[in-house]
């Protein structure tokens, strides 16, 4: 699913906003391949619930890089979008850079930071690294 699709649905429904960012992860070996670099997702889904709890809505989506160097895409399995019809709610980004933060060079962390924040409808990818 990519970023244009989920921000269409999430437009104009969005009241507030949790976002977890994470890179490498101690439990992983290098190369990361065949993770699916959830290690905070029940954080994620944590927060989702104690909001569902306190009778609020709140959207989980699930931003995963899988691949070195590779554009981002959005889990479709690990999200969970509104429905058509459904109230305005918080966001969950779970923002997952875990293939680039074990690179060698310097800045992927200022890298990912300025993609995050340039994040739009359109494109999330650290295309453009450091």
């Amino acid at each position: 699913m990519g970023i244009e699709q989920v921000g269409a649905v999430l437009q104009g429904r969005l009241t507030g906003a949790t976002i977890i960012t994470h890179g490498f992860q101690v439990e992983q070996r290098v190369p990361l391949v065949g993770s699916d670099g959830d290690s905070m997702l029940s954080l994620a889904t944590a927060v989702r619930e104690r909001l569902a709890n306190d009778g609020k809505s709140a959207y989980l989506v699930d931003y995963d890089i899988l691949a070195e160097s590779g554009n981002g895409v959005i889990d479709a399995g690990q999200s969970n979008l509104p429905a058509s019809g459904s109230s305005k709610g918080d966001l969950i980004l779970l923002w997952d850079w875990a293939f680039e933060s074990n690179e060698a060079s310097p800045g992927w962390t200022q890298a990912v930071g300025d993609a995050l924040v340039r994040c739009d409808r359109r494109s999330c990818d650290l295309s453009r690294s450091p």
